[in-house]
């Protein structure tokens, strides 16, 4: 059966809590209105506490991995902000991700986009960044400054069939960048890297290219 790469088992399950001890009198204890109200205004203290620590950790977490995608490659900062910038307005002339994805790799009628994903596709020159559309198919890579009906210097569109992939793997170099990897039955390699969302772009594209295989 396939498996994600990488992917660890769900752990076990936490053992359940040690029964309640009675108290010595054999009975348990009943605490007064005001009591009672006092232990829950503590317990919901202390959870909206831990809510908005997770959601400050969560917050900090997705900026972190923001910075990272735009920091990934030698373009730096500033270059990759400028080609996102570019993208999000051919996004926005093509009429949506769907619409400027058909209008770029101009996919089968029958073909359905599933997500896509910021990130960079590794090149012999450099990393480039763009966004990967994953399809029921194929996955596609255009550069952020591929424009629609346009040869720009520089660009990379790449549109990769599930039929000649045989797996989805991930890797990690020494640096401990993650790289989703795309082996071909030539023996060559479609790597990227850079997601925002490594884990979901991941599970996104192992899933898609599994189910290919088994129509």
């Amino acid at each position: 059966p396939y498996t994600l790469h990488g992917y660890a088992p769900s752990p076990a399950p936490p053992p359940p809590p040690p029964p309640s001890q009675p108290t010595p009198s054999g009975k348990s204890e009943k605490l007064s209105f005001v009591d009672s109200m006092k232990l829950k205004a503590t317990k919901a203290a202390r959870e909206a506490e831990q809510a908005l620590k997770a959601a400050a950790n969560s917050t900090q977490a997705k900026i972190n991995r923001v910075s990272e995608h735009l920091s990934t490659g030698e373009g730096g900062t500033m270059m990759n902000l400028k080609g996102k910038l570019s993208y999000m307005g051919n996004l926005l002339m093509a009429g949506g991700p769907e619409a400027y994805w058909r209008k770029r790799f101009e996919p089968p009628a029958e073909e359905k986009l599933i997500s896509s994903f910021g990130c960079h596709i590794s090149t012999p020159v450099q990393l480039v960044s763009g966004a990967l559309f994953v399809g029921e198919m194929a996955a596609a890579f255009a550069s952020d400054r591929a424009d629609v009906g346009k040869e720009c210097e520089g660009e990379v569109v790449q549109t990769i069939l599930f039929s000649t992939t045989t797996s989805v793997t991930q890797a990690v170099n020494g640096d401990g960048q993650r790289y989703i990897g795309m082996p071909q039955g030539t023996g060559e390699v479609f790597w990227f890297t850079g997601f925002i969302e490594f884990d979901e772009a991941l599970q996104t594209l192992a899933l898609a290219w599994h189910t290919a295989q088994n129509q």
